[in-house]
């Protein structure tokens, strides 16, 4: 699967669903969100950032969210998957 963005929203959709959280997507000030800052949620979001990153510096977590900044580090090659799927709900693909 390639790194995207588009790519990304579909993990974090599936993420926020999952824990039952809404999402939000900031496209003029390049980030992502999802509203909480609890412990499995932040731990989810920052393995997704792995797999699509390689790190997880852009995450932060901040007045009852878990953000995303897009701008702040650039997409590896290719998702690593298996980091991806662990980070979900068991049986979801993305696509």
């Amino acid at each position: 699967m390639k790194a995207n963005v588009t790519n990304l929203r579909k993990a974090l959709v599936a993420s926020a669903d999952a824990h039952h959280v809404a999402f939000h997507w900031y496209k003029d000030e390049a980030h992502m969100s999802l509203k909480s800052e609890s412990v499995p949620v932040q731990s989810d979001v920052r393995m997704i950032c792995e797999a699509f990153y390689g790190t997880d510096e852009m995450v932060d977590v901040d007045f009852g969210y878990t953000i995303v900044y897009l701008d702040e580090v650039k997409f590896l090659p290719k998702v690593n998957e298996e980091l991806l799927y662990m980070a979900l709900p068991h049986g979801i693909k993305l696509d």
